[in-house]
């Protein structure tokens, strides 16, 4: 989608409009929940990769709600995304909450 596609792109205002693609999605009430999931896992992302790891957790939990049969460790674990906030406390919490 366009939000991922800014987000990789990493030019000057490229994250704000990420961040506003994907909150059109989930702010939609039609969209499917399949498509929601994968939004909130995008935006958690983009979020561990702008260091911010509050709010990449915050994003991770909603995530979890959309797409509870598809959240694995091994998802987090292969998901070079994360690194810059994986050894957080916040983080660290998060994935043990997850089956292996």
């Amino acid at each position: 989608n366009r939000g991922f596609t800014y987000g990789r792109r990493g030019e000057e205002g490229d994250r704000q409009r990420a961040m506003d693609d994907y909150s059109t999605v989930i702010e939609m009430p039609e969209a499917p929940a399949e498509q929601k999931a994968k939004t909130w896992f995008n935006l958690a992302c983009l979020s561990a990769v702008s260091g911010d790891g509050t709010e990449a957790v915050q994003a991770l939990e909603r995530w979890l709600g959309f797409a509870p049969d598809d959240a694995r460790r091994e998802k987090l674990d292969n998901d070079r995304d994360f690194d810059n906030i994986r050894d957080t406390a916040a983080f660290v919490e998060f994935r043990q909450k997850l089956p292996e």
